[in-house]
């Protein structure tokens, strides 16, 4: 059986990891909301089809970082042993 110290270390690694995996999530969120900023704050050029091809890229990053955090979390609950 692993000592109280080995489990609060142990946890406290697994919070880490979700805090750093939840940074990329908000990370890309962020990138997307200057993308959109940028895109509506144009005065004479219209949004084009390539500009919303980099949103659908930057939307795919997103959705693999939230799978990533997704995993983090279901490791957490097992780590916790939950």
């Amino acid at each position: 059986m692993a000592s109280l110290s080995e489990i609060i270390k142990q946890r406290k690694a697994v919070l880490r990891q979700l805090d750093q995996s939840l940074r990329s999530v908000d990370s890309q969120v962020e990138k997307s909301q200057r993308k959109i900023k940028a895109l509506r704050s144009r005065k004479t050029k219209v949004p084009e089809v390539a500009d919303m091809q980099v949103l659908i890229q930057y939307a795919r990053e997103l959705e693999q970082s939230l799978s990533s955090y997704a995993s983090k979390i279901n490791e957490a609950v097992r780590a916790f042993g939950a």
